[in-house]
C-alpha cells in the first residue's frame, strides 16, 4: 500500500490521450495510474471512467439514479477497481479516495496474468487480494457491505470471499458460482443455495449485499436477486481475514479456484433497493463502453 499525497492533482494526459476528463474522481485515478505506472489512459478508457464516476454520483440524466448520489456516498472510502490498462500494475488501482491516506490496492498472488479485459487467474494457485480485512468493514453493529465482481465467462467455477469456522465467527462474506456446480452465497450466517440445478452462470456482475438489519443478506447476479437470508440471526463475531477474489479465505488460508478473468470489482457499503438496478446498469455500460461486455 502507498500513502496518497494531500495536494490536489490535475490530470495531465500524455500525448496519446486527447479525451479530457472532467470528473475530479476520475481525474485523480487517471493521474495516479500515470504517476505510478507511466500509463496514460486511452481515449476509450478515459471516457469510460469519466462517465462511470459521473453516473455513480447521479449526474447523468439518462440513468435512473439521476439527482441521487447514494451509490457514490456508499462507495466513499472503500474500494472500486476499474482495472484499466494492460498490466498487473495498472489493474491494481483503487478508484475511491484513500482511507486515512492509505490506498486500497489490489494485489495478485500465484499465477495471474493481465490483458486488456482484466486479470486472469491460472486455476491452480492464482487469486486476487482486495487487501481489505472484510469484516472490519461489515461491522456487526453499525454498517453494511456490498462486495462483488464482474467476470468474463461462465465456463468455470469462481469463488470470492472470506469466512471463519471458529465458534461464533459465522459472519463470512462469500460466493461460489459456475456452470455445472452448486452455487452458494453466504449472507451472514446462512449458506444460501443460488440458482439451482447446477446450471449457474457466473459471467457478468455478481455481488452480495449485507445489511445492518439482523439476519438480512442478499445475493445478486446482474441485478437479479437470487436468494435472501431472512431466517437466521447475525453472528456474534466475524471472521477477521483479508477478502480475495478467485478464491475463498477460510480461517486465514486462501484456497484458489478455477481460471477466469475478472474485469472489475468492488467492496462498498450495502446498497438500498432503489440503487440496485442503477448500479448494475452503470457497471454494464462501463463494460460496454470498454468493449468488454460479452455476458
Amino acid at each position: 500500500m502507498s500513502i496518497r499525497p494531500n495536494a490536489a492533482i490535475v490530470y495531465k494526459p500524455l500525448s496519446n490521450t486527447s479525451y479530457i476528463i472532467t470528473d475530479p474522481l476520475a481525474a485523480d485515478y487517471a493521474q495516479r495510474v500515470l504517476d505510478g505506472e507511466g500509463y496514460s489512459l486511452t481515449n476509450t478508457e478515459a471516457e469510460a471512467i469519466d462517465n462511470f464516476c459521473k453516473r455513480i454520483k447521479g449526474l447523468d440524466a439518462s440513468f435512473a439514479n439521476f439527482g441521487d448520489n447514494t451509490i457514490y456516498q456508499k462507495a466513499l472510502g472503500f474500494q472500486i477497481a476499474p482495472m484499466l490498462g494492460n498490466t498487473l500494475g495498472t489493474k491494481k488501482y483503487n478508484l475511491m479516495p484513500a482511507i486515512q491516506g492509505v490506498d486500497l490496492y489490489l494485489t495478485f498472488f500465484g499465477g495471474c496474468t493481465a490483458n486488456y479485459d482484466g486479470v486472469t487467474t491460472n486455476g491452480v494457485n492464482g487469486y486476487i487480494s482486495s487487501n481489505i480485512i472484510a469484516d472490519n468493514y461489515s461491522d456487526l453493529n453499525s454498517t453494511s457491505v456490498c462486495v462483488g465482481n464482474v467476470l468474463r465467462d461462465s465456463s468455470t467455477r469462481w469463488d470470492f470471499g472470506t469466512y471463519g469456522t471458529t465458534a461464533g465467527q459465522d459472519g463470512g462474506t462469500w460466493r461460489r458460482m459456475g456452470t455445472g456446480i452448486s452455487s452458494y452465497g453466504r449472507s451472514w450466517s446462512l449458506d444460501n443455495a443460488v440458482g439451482g440445478g447446477g446450471n449457474d452462470n457466473n459471467a457478468g456482475h455478481t455481488w452480495i449485499n449485507l445489511f445492518t438489519t439482523a439476519s438480512q443478506g442478499e445475493n445478486y447476479h446482474n441485478s437479479t436477486l437470487e436468494s435472501i437470508n431472512t431466517a437466521y440471526p447475525r453472528p456474534t463475531s466475524a471472521a477477521p481475514y483479508t477478502l480475495p477474489y478467485g478464491g475463498v479465505n477460510v480461517n486465514g488460508n486462501t484456497f484458489a479456484q478455477a481460471s477466469n478473468t475478472m474485469m472489475f470489482c468492488h467492496y462498498i457499503a450495502g446498497l438500498p433497493a432503489a440503487s440496485i438496478a442503477p448500479f448494475n446498469s452503470i457497471v454494464d455500460n462501463y463494460m460496454i463502453e470498454l468493449s468488454k461486455k460479452t455476458y
